[in-house]
């Protein structure tokens, strides 16, 4: 989730290896020390109270391609030609490294939220020192086309509140993954990444700046002459943080008033609301892992007309009411068969989706059981982007299902 707080520009000032390089006799790095340019991803938006976010598309068109446009100038005029731009791709290409920038901008998102928050972050491994945020390998064939290790990525955001929230000081609605602050969101971010194993390496924000409308040429301009002001002489280090983490161990969480207890995995933290307790270690908008203890419930009470559900009527009915979330478009049953939860009859089954953000296509693929009891019913989900983190994660889910007790 997004702070409260003013964002805070992260600077990293880091120096290429090697001997140092004078303005005045420019050298051409080797490719594998040079930076492979990914184009823009950026959105407009606008938002109410009911969390509805819809996109503008005609502005989003603008914005990117005015932002396209500044940030080849500002490419163009580096002295020390670090910077390679995108090859010629196919089509099948092209729509690889659209899904793989739509996740790496959910991670850069993430990576923002989490360097920002005073606490430990459950990324920050304890030796070394280093993000794990990822988008997994799929972009490996750009580094044996171009001959480049790592890319730069720049993308942001621009929010625009209807008039029912202007006047609000915080409003939690879900954009990008975190929490915006009522008003006029304005947000752009570069990341660096290693092309072969899709690692975010470091992240870069401007703390001010934003100046105008990245829809007018003018406005675009200013925005991204903010972004590489905080971007060092060399950005190809390295995000190093400062000192060891507290480290997250797994937690039991007891819940005798609503029926259950479950232990949470390591390292992931925790948000509780009155029927929905959930575990996430990148954020909200990557993976998360929910017990729901109304959902599923109330559909039953709602749809009942007397006796008792088996296993896979009680799989039925979740299913749709998983088709109904509104965080996800398309979703699909894969698999639906019985499980043993708790020493219970229930289900196990799997789906795929896609994430329901305007303009985005990252694919999503969810695990989800499901048990009844006299207490009540029970849905245990886990949700994660199809690439990379879902195969990830998905030991830690199951694992956390084994200790999944009723009380």
């Amino acid at each position: 989730m997004r702070p409260s707080t003013v964002l805070v520009a992260l600077t990293l000032m880091v120096a290429l290896t090697g001997q140092p390089l004078r303005a005045e006799t420019p050298a051409v790095l080797a490719p594998k020390d040079r930076l492979l340019v990914l184009p823009v991803r950026f959105g407009y938006y606008k938002y109410d109270l009911t969390s509805v976010v819809e996109g503008v598309p005609g502005k989003t068109e603008l914005a990117q391609r005015n932002l396209e446009s500044s940030l080849r100038r500002v490419v163009k005029r580096d002295p020390l030609q670090r910077y390679i731009e995108l090859p010629e791709l196919s089509v099948d290409e092209q729509a690889r490294l659209r899904e793989h920038m739509d996740l790496l901008r959910l991670a850069a998102i993430g990576t923002v939220n989490d360097r920002l928050k005073t606490g430990p972050a459950p990324w920050r491994s304890e030796a070394p020192f280093r993000f794990d945020y990822s988008i997994g390998d799929g972009l490996a064939f750009l580094a044996d086309r171009t001959g480049a290790d790592k890319a730069i990525f720049v993308s942001g955001a621009r929010g625009e509140p209807s008039p029912s929230i202007a006047m609000v000081t915080i409003v939690n609605i879900m954009l990008n993954g975190f929490l915006v602050s009522a008003g006029n969101l304005k947000e752009l971010s570069a990341v660096t990444i290693d092309l072969r194993s899709g690692d975010v390496l470091s992240v870069y924000m401007p703390e001010r700046g934003f100046a105008g409308e990245t829809a007018d040429v003018a406005g675009a301009n200013t925005w991204m002459r903010a972004l590489f002001e905080v971007i060092p002489a060399a950005p190809l280090g390295e995000l190093k943080l400062n000192g060891p983490p507290k480290q997250r161990k797994p937690t039991p969480h007891p819940r005798p008033r609503r029926g259950f207890s479950v232990v949470s995995p390591e390292g992931w933290r925790t948000s509780d609301s009155m029927h929905l307790l959930c575990f996430q270690r990148h954020g909200a908008a990557l993976e998360s892992i929910c017990i729901d203890d109304h959902s599923l419930d109330k559909a039953l009470r709602d749809r009942r007309s007397g006796g008792e559900v088996d296993a896979m009527q009680l799989g039925d009915i979740a299913m749709e009411v998983l088709k109904a979330d509104r965080q996800f478009t398309n979703m699909q049953v894969v698999t639906l068969a019985p499980a043993r939860i708790a020493g219970r009859a229930g289900f196990r089954a799997e789906l795929a989706s896609s994430l329901n953000l305007p303009g985005s296509m990252v694919r999503e693929r969810h695990v989800v059981y499901g048990v009844a009891s006299a207490q009540g019913a029970y849905l245990l989900r886990f949700d994660a982007p199809a690439i990379y983190y879902f195969d990830r994660h998905l030991p830690e889910f199951e694992a956390l299902i084994g200790k999944f007790r009723l009380l």
